[in-house]
């Protein structure tokens, strides 16, 4: 069982956790709640070690599949964030001039049929990080599935995508704005947003460090079993 206490003496650890508390034999002052508080204190926090412990063994055994935490939750809960990243590129089209093309058959796509793809299979990486995340037609959606596309292929429009909303991103108020609303949900990797997602950047630059990035979680994901889409068509 998890004990409350408010001061634990060096002498004495939690030894039925596994988890020894002493640190260089100094009492640990631990948090005081009421007494009435302790059956409910005691179980919620028994199942959060529970949940913690379930997790850090499944991840341990699993390094290559990155947010096992995420996919252990309820499917209610697995929403994905992607509706700021959807304004983001319309914010594009308009600064832009030009129209949205699918990054993977090359068509052009109207406002109200734009959708946001995972290049990476959210259900890999379980996340929707922007440097993943691509423009797609709704209705090609099907075609690709829980698939990788072919890396040769397709990371070079990728890269080449994401380099051209960086640019405008840094030159067009409208772009930027919608950029930072994208922050909190979609821009959480330290790597993207310390040297991605930086004025100044060459496209060079850029999509090395893009692909220096991606590329590891994409060849993982095939380790793991995940096959490759050919794709169609060719994007302008």
């Amino acid at each position: 069982t998890i004990g409350i206490e408010t001061k634990l003496s060096h002498t004495r650890c939690m030894k039925s956790t596994g988890i020894s508390l002493c640190q260089n034999q100094k009492p640990l002052n631990f948090l005081t709640v009421p007494d009435n508080s302790g059956e409910l204190f005691h179980r919620s926090g028994r199942k959060s070690w529970i949940q913690m412990k379930k997790v850090k063994y499944l991840q341990d055994r699993n390094p290559g599949v990155p947010g096992i935490i995420y996919k252990l939750e309820d499917e209610e809960n697995k929403v994905r964030k992607l509706e700021k990243v959807r304004e983001l590129w319309l914010a594009y089209e308009t600064a832009s001039g030009m129209n949205i093309c699918d990054l993977y058959s090359g068509e052009k796509i109207a406002s109200n049929r734009l959708s946001i793809d995972h290049f990476v299979p959210w259900s890999y990486v379980a996340n929707d990080e922007l440097w993943n995340l691509v423009p797609m037609d709704k209705g090609n959606n099907s075609s690709k599935g829980n698939r990788l596309p072919e890396w040769n292929r397709f990371f070079p429009r990728l890269s080449s995508a994401q380099y051209n909303l960086y640019k405008l991103v840094f030159s067009n108020d409208l772009v930027r704005k919608r950029f930072e609303a994208c922050r909190i949900q979609n821009i959480n990797a330290s790597w993207a947003s310390e040297t991605l997602y930086v004025p100044g950047n060459s496209r060079e630059r850029f999509e090395n460090i893009l692909e220096h990035n991606l590329r590891p979680i994409y060849e993982a994901a095939m380790y793991q079993g995940y096959t490759e889409w050919k794709g169609k068509g060719h994007c302008a």
